[in-house]
């Protein structure tokens, strides 16, 4: 063989193909017509074995949307073992099994996909399409028209950069009332995830993650990746959930994460949509809410068989959008970028968006308009995508390969921002089934009365969209022991136009008593709500609800299962055996941190004390300072305290040195830790004061 002959052969089986012989094999579908013999598809037993692979989780979140004796169909089911074997025996090299497809993708010759055609029960043979994330789009260093200027009064958290793509959702707000997403089983298809080494990860709960190109559970770059492989998934998980303040901070950062590499973006390889169909049905029987992807298909192949054209984008053809489809029937949200071929000849969203049930989610500029490059719809059955809209240009996120941070440009960085709202969404309404999901969304954005195939329905409001279906509450509640005996506890609040905020109350008793003390909560600045002391002693246990009217008078209840289960607080802070601190996210690898004051604003008419709180890795002396927003010293809260590791905190009056009461305004603290090692490391946070 001749080098030119070697190098084409080379550059052949890097791109998907094998050699069987003398005859080239490449990768196809290959559809049976059942799921085998009757008596066998159909016998209890079968649908029973299936329920054995699917988590509580997954069939928790299939009970929303199937009756109980409907929880499991024939799509479940796996695929005919026998059947298998005739592709094998065939000479075919089975690659992936597909339960919901009822078929297999396999390395076949054109001798052999004759031969498997004629079986009597292959119903068509097609070839593996392409799984891609949409072309780059480049971004200039000219900065873009802002939006509204939010002021640091109306943020719980220093943004930095990613402030834009935040306020513009409204996502700063539902921040705010303490909702993050907390314990949402989210999943991302991607190109892999570089979430071990950056600061912006390090509280992130990843529970499982999965390699369907090397079948192993590395979702980061290995061995024979190219050294991009993971970027392009780990910035979008960043968007969905990085957790640096100061720099970035997605809207889920308390959720939690299943992790699937299924796109190979070395340019010598081509990741086929048959990675992706394996990893939504793994995500969907370890019962994840809510699906992410970024990668799509578009028009690029000189072969027409290996391209979808504008017909097939009828939510029945390719098969990424039948899988996500089947998804979404399962209960599962599914979030897909709609792609960045607006301004390019193909010009329209790609599989799996056209998916009839997908939130398909195109991309703006910081100005409320479309960006250029985001893709148009309707598909090919003149349903309207995309659904909505999100930051897509100049949006702020992680260096995949670094530990600083970058922009870029694409829905790529979209579809993580709806994802994140989504989680929020179910963290607080967990029954919400994804076509309610995609109600919510679409009758509550900018363009909700008349939706189109540029913009669909609009940019989102999450807070809108989060109390659609009802008001939500926060998930930490924020205790303050007081030390004259018993405490205040404050929780955050969100609700719509037809809530009565002047009635929230807290419902409370004795842990062994068996009636309730009930107390209207006041609200404390940032949609938080405080109630007045509750007295209980150091011995004691309290049991509480909380309730909210509409104007109407229906009541609303928090926990909504307050007739049989109750919110536990101890002595020491704990609701339900957990602190504030615990359930917070530290961002830290190796060094202190300082954790937001509270209350915020602080209003000395309604609360004696700020709390500065800290959690220190190592000992250290200690100074927590005040500066008003032209640097001038105000007040010096502790002074080279020397504290061992662990949690502390201080409580500062509103006096200033002199004695007297601070005046209205901002206020910096900064913290500074002087470890024994004579490193000093310095953390900064904001104040409102109200007086």
């Amino acid at each position: 063989m001749n080098k030119r002959n070697l190098l084409l052969l080379l550059v052949f089986l890097f791109c998907g193909g094998q050699l069987h012989g003398q005859n080239l094999a490449t990768k196809h579908w290959v559809f049976f017509s059942d799921k085998g013999p009757e008596i066998l598809s159909n016998s209890p037993a079968s649908f029973k074995a299936v329920l054995k692979n699917l988590s509580e989780r997954a069939l928790a979140r299939r009970a929303k949307v199937a009756a109980e004796d409907m929880l499991v169909d024939s799509r479940d089911l796996p695929v005919y073992s026998q059947y298998l074997a005739g592709i094998e025996t065939a000479g075919g090299e089975i690659t992936v099994v597909s339960r919901w497809l009822n078929a297999c993708s396999a390395f076949l010759t054109t001798q052999q996909i004759t031969e498997i055609e004629k079986l009597p029960f292959v119903l068509k043979v097609e070839p593996v399409r392409v799984m891609a994330s949409p072309p780059e789009v480049r971004h200039s260093a000219a900065p873009l028209p802002k939006i509204r200027n939010i002021q640091a009064t109306e943020t719980k958290f220093d943004y930095g950069a990613s402030i834009d793509q935040i306020t513009q959702l409204n996502v700063h707000r539902v921040h705010n009332a303490d909702i993050f997403g907390r314990n949402v089983l989210m999943g991302f298809l991607d190109s892999g995830f570089n979430y071990k080494t950056h600061a912006a990860f390090s509280s992130l709960e990843v529970v499982d993650e999965y390699d369907f190109i090397y079948g192993d559970g590395t979702t980061a770059n290995e061995t024979g990746d190219g050294p991009s492989q993971h970027n392009h998934g780990t910035q979008v998980l960043s968007v969905a959930a990085g957790f640096a303040p100061g720099n970035l901070i997605g809207p889920a950062f308390l959720a939690r994460f299943l992790l699937a590499k299924t796109e190979n973006v070395s340019s010598e390889t081509r990741s086929e949509e048959d990675n992706w169909v394996a990893a939504i049905e793994w995500m969907e029987a370890r019962g994840v809410e809510v699906a992410s992807t970024s990668l799509g298909y578009y028009d690029v192949f000189d072969d027409p068989a290996e391209n979808y054209s504008w017909s097939d984008l009828d939510g029945n053809t390719a098969v990424t959008t039948i899988a996500a489809q089947i998804a979404t029937e399962k209960g599962v949200v599914v979030v897909c970028s709609a792609g960045n071929e607006g301004s390019r000849d193909w010009r329209y969203i790609s599989p799996p968006a056209d998916a009839r049930d997908v939130i398909t989610v195109g991309g703006l500029d910081k100005s409320g308009s479309r960006s250029s490059f985001s893709s148009i719809g309707p598909s090919f059955y003149s349903r309207t995508k995309p659904d909505v809209m999100a930051l897509g240009r100049s949006v702020s996120m992680v260096e995949p390969n670094s530990k600083s941070f970058t922009i870029n440009n694409g829905t790529s960085f979209s579809a993580p921002l709806i994802a994140g709202i989504v989680a929020q969404m179910l963290s607080v309404h967990p029954n919400l089934t994804p076509q309610d999901v995609t109600e919510a969304l679409h009758n509550t954005a900018s363009n909700a009365n008349n939706p189109d195939s540029l913009l669909g329905w609009g940019t989102v409001d999450a807070v809108r969209a989060i109390t659609y279906w009802g008001p939500a509450f926060g998930h930490i509640f924020h205790v303050e022991i007081l030390d004259e005996g018993g405490a205040k506890l404050s929780v955050g609040f969100l609700g719509g136009p037809e809530m009565d905020t002047t009635s929230i109350k807290i419902n409370w008793k004795l842990e062994n008593s068996g009636q309730f003390t009930t107390m209207p909560m006041e609200p404390v600045g940032l949609a938080q709500y405080q109630s007045p002391i509750i007295n209980f002693s150091e011995i004691e246990n309290i049991e509480f609800y909380l309730t909210v009217e509409t104007l109407a008078k229906d009541i609303y209840f928090y926990p909504d299962t307050a007739a049989i289960e109750l919110f536990k607080l101890d002595y020491s802070g704990r609701v339900n055996g957990y602190s504030e601190a615990q359930l917070l996210p530290h961002n830290r690898t190796e060094t202190h941190y300082l954790f937001h004051p509270f209350p915020n604003p602080f209003i000395p008419a309604q609360n004696e004390n700020v709390r500065f709180a800290f959690d220190l890795t190592s000992e250290a002396a200690v100074d927590l300072i005040l500066y008003n927003v032209r640097g001038q010293k105000i007040a010096v809260v502790l002074n080279n305290r020397r504290l061992p590791s662990g949690p502390g905190f201080s409580d500062w009056s509103g006096l200033d040195a002199r004695g007297k009461r601070v005046a209205t305004g901002v206020y910096f603290l900064v913290a500074k830790f002087r470890q024994m090692d004579g490193k000093e490391v310095i953390k900064k946070r904001k104040l409102l004061l109200l007086n």
